[in-house]
Formats: C-alpha cells, structure tokens, sequence
C-alpha cells in the first residue's frame, strides 16, 4: 500500500479506527501487535459488535468467566510464549488462534489445543459469524 492508499482505505473504514482505539491498550497488555489486533477486531465487529467487544476485553483483562476459559487459554499462550518460540510471534499465526479460539468460544465449544498447523494442511480459519447460530 502506498501512504495515500493506506490512508483512503482507513478513512473509507471508519470502523476500523475505532476497533484499533478499542484494542490498543488491551493489546499491549498481552503483547499483541495492536495492528493486527485492530482489525481483527474490526473484523469481528461487522459480524456482532458487542461479541466482539466482550471477547477482547476478556483477552485483554484476563478474566475468567462462564464460557470463558477457552480466551483465558489463549490468553495464557501468548504470554507464555517465548520470543525463541518464532512460531508463536507470527503475526499469521496470532491471527489464526485468535480466530480459532473466536470460534471456540462463540460457539461454546473448549479447544484441547490451541493451536494452527498449515505445515499438515490446515487452512486459515474463517470467522463464525454468531449471528447465523
């Protein structure tokens, strides 16, 4: 993207700056790139904004609540993750157990691993849109 691109392309999403507003604090809290955090957020808002606001601050915050154990798993991975672990720190790979564990939790579902593995044919995931439940 050149400069001018980026920036028609963030002020056609206004959403989007307010997602990356939203995440910026609760990102650095777990380590997150806040770029990425923004639009996956923004992401998650078009399809239910108040979903997508109560997951992030769950994995901003860290709190524990009914069918929330599965953010507070990724939570946990990536502040255990070591920056030896290169897979870890992807930007990719954030995004994909980001989305992953979205899934899980909106559709009550725990994962036993939190984990993507493109090297054994996994695709990125695609987010549920809660509201087609």
């Amino acid at each position: 993207f050149s400069h001018a691109s980026a920036l028609r392309f963030f002020n056609e999403n206004l959403g989007l700056r307010d997602s990356t507003n939203f995440t910026v604090q609760l990102a650095k809290k777990i380590k997150y790139p806040a770029g990425l955090a923004g639009a996956i957020h923004y992401r998650m808002a078009q399809l239910s904004p108040e979903d997508a606001d109560h997951f992030w601050l769950l994995l901003g915050n860290g709190r524990v609540t009914e069918n929330s154990e599965v953010i507070a798993n990724l939570r946990n991975k990536f502040q255990t993750s070591s920056k030896s672990d290169k897979s870890a720190m992807k930007r990719v790979y954030r995004a994909a157990v980001t989305i992953r564990t979205w899934n899980a939790w909106v559709t009550g579902q725990q994962l036993k691993q939190i984990s993507w593995a493109p090297q054994r044919g996994e695709k990125f995931p695609d987010l549920i849109n809660p509201n087609d439940l």
